[in-house]
């Protein structure tokens, strides 16, 4: 409890991030070298072998802070463009939004494209042969996306009539309308497949707030021209006309941002290397599984819920979740994303030590995270869909319930499922979102019927439990040799406790506030699972912002004994 760390693993991660990426500011926050130092050190392992190549010694914080920006920006653009599209087409909308859930699937089919070019221009960077390289990657790349982009074109084209009549039945929007609109749709997931070369070459460049702008610049500009073109002409053909024009915009600008040396590079053309292939091929084939399971995951709730329930159901249980589709879950997503590459470069050199320790210290913050977002969810979504878009499209409190529990199953397996991938160990995870796919496919289409759109829901849920929401974090521990008993000490009773009251005190804030103003609705929730937070778990805070945080089973559950 409390004692000293030694050796390799007492220099941890947050220490050295204050000391290497912020140092006028940062060293005089965290001066200690105990415990939470020791999270720093995974990260800025894998940043330094990137940064001694590129030279962005800030990469990673401005990747995350602009990443957080991005995702706060976005998320208010995108209440705007969905609040004024519900208001103004009404079921047209849902319709919309279930037809171009389909047609998106045939996007997933690029299989790992942009995760491979990141990965290889990241790597050619480091390598004094680049120049030589990147025109051959480029042009490969290229093909292959072209080839894809084709064929996502033609089969979005030609579903386009297919889908409308899926759903026609339960809409009264003009067939007409709706069937032009899923061709364009299929014209802005063909165009985003080239297209997206430049944003993946930002990224393999380390320029990681630039990701962030890019985010934003795509969000204004669906948001803008929407608006615009929505009041000349309320039809649901604006909708993909203006995210062609930000896709559009979007890698124009992801093109100037691009550094100049791999734009020189990229366009001097070379013809599609065979190993380059072979290669692509190799990487991309653990992707498939894992892409069609997504697909399966995220894309099937909207076209179930057109066919048996109609559009305006659609619009309902699609404005119930933005919230906590957008908020908690994307703010991990974030942080995974931009862990990705220093995890790789730590755990390439065999050095699980750290990566296990920060893990430790990190499971219970993830809990108190998880389990205090879905809470405040839960009791904030009401005020905010009423405010957004209207009562009458609020889902109800069942509904909401069941997909704040969402927050909770994700947060471990997507937190510890980058590790897995970091590692090459994806079998696990592949085997388990199968499962998990065909579940929430089969469980769905049973519970619509008796149950709603709360079976919809409670269909994703069942899955999750019974596969990926306990086999990741299985699957991370195992190759990570953490022990069961080692979570358990961790995770000790008052941490439960505490987390239990943080929650409660959400939901009694929400029942105090409930005939209020709805700015009161959602303040005093907050307001209270803060000042909980604070009051219970102030000497953890207090330990994270000084840098003496002590290491492992003594970090934020120990003091809750």
């Amino acid at each position: 409890m409390g004692h000293k760390s030694e050796g390799p693993v007492g220099h941890g991660w947050i220490h050295g991030l204050g000391k290497e990426l912020n140092p006028l500011w940062m060293r005089e926050v965290w001066p200690g070298d105990e415990g939470w130092e020791n999270l720093n050190n995974i990260i800025m392992r894998g940043v330094e072998s990137l940064v001694q190549v590129g030279g962005y010694r800030n990469a990673l914080v401005r990747g995350l802070t602009s990443g957080l920006l991005a995702q706060a920006v976005g998320f208010c653009l995108s209440l705007w463009t969905v609040g004024i599209s519900v208001r103004i087409l009404g079921g047209s909308y849902g319709a919309w939004l279930a037809g171009f859930a389909l047609i998106s699937l045939i996007g997933m089919i690029e299989f790992g494209l942009g995760p491979f070019l990141v990965r290889e221009t990241a790597g050619l960077r480091a390598r004094s042969d680049s120049a030589q390289e990147l025109p051959v990657l480029f042009s490969t790349l290229l093909g292959a996306y072209l080839v894809v982009a084709t064929v996502a074109l033609f089969l979005g084209w030609l579903m386009a009539p297919w889908i409308a009549q899926l759903i026609k039945g339960h809409t009264s929007a003009d067939s007409d309308d709706l069937v032009s609109a899923l061709r364009w749709g299929a014209v802005q997931v063909a165009a985003a497949q080239p297209l997206g070369i430049w944003r993946s070459l930002v990224h393999g460049s380390q320029k990681l707030g630039t990701l962030g702008l890019l985010a934003m610049v795509e969000s204004a500009i669906i948001a803008i021209f929407t608006t615009i073109l929505l009041f000349a002409w309320p039809s649901v053909v604006v909708i993909p006309l203006s995210m062609i024009i930000a896709t559009i915009v979007s890698a124009t600008v992801a093109y100037g941002c691009t550094p100049g040396e791999i734009r020189r590079a990229v366009w001097s053309p070379r013809m599609p290397d065979r190993r380059i292939i072979s290669k692509m091929m190799s990487y991309c084939r653990p992707w498939i599984g894992s892409k069609v399971c997504f697909v399966i995951r995220e894309r099937t709730d909207e076209p179930v819920a057109a066919r048996f329930l109609g559009p305006e159901a659609v619009v309902i249980y699609t404005v119930t979740q933005r919230v906590v589709r957008s908020v908690p879950l994307m703010l991990l997503g974030n942080l995974s994303s931009l862990g990705f590459a220093p995890l790789s470069a730590v755990l390439s050199s065999g050095d699980k030590g750290r990566v296990r320790q920060a893990i430790l210290e990190l499971i219970p913050w993830l809990i108190l995270f998880s389990v205090g977002s879905a809470a405040l969810v839960w009791a904030v979504n009401p005020a905010l869909v009423g405010v957004w878009v209207g009562a009458p499209y609020y889902g109800g409190d069942i509904l909401t319930l069941v997909f704040s529990s969402w927050i909770v199953l994700e947060v471990l397996s997507r937190g510890l499922g980058v590790v897995l991938y970091a590692a090459g160990e994806q079998t696990t995870i592949v085997r388990s979102q199968a499962i998990e796919a065909l579940l929430n496919l089969s469980l769905t289409i049973i519970l619509v019927i008796p149950l709603g759109l709360v079976g919809i829901a409670l269909g994703t849920t069942i899955a999750s439990l019974l596969s990926t929401a306990w086999a990741i974090p299985r699957a991370a521990f195992r190759y990570l040799e953490i022990k069961w008993h080692h979570i358990g000490e961790i995770l000790c009773g008052g941490f439960w406790a505490k987390v239990a009251l943080v929650a409660g005190g959400i939901v009694i804030g929400r029942m105090i506030a409930v005939d209020a103003h709805w700015i009161l609705r959602v303040v005093v929730p907050c307001a209270t699972g803060s000042l909980l937070t604070i009051a219970l778990f102030q000497h953890q805070l207090g330990s994270l912002l000084k840098g003496t945080t002590v290491h492992g089973a003594d970090s934020l559950s120990s003091h809750a004994r």
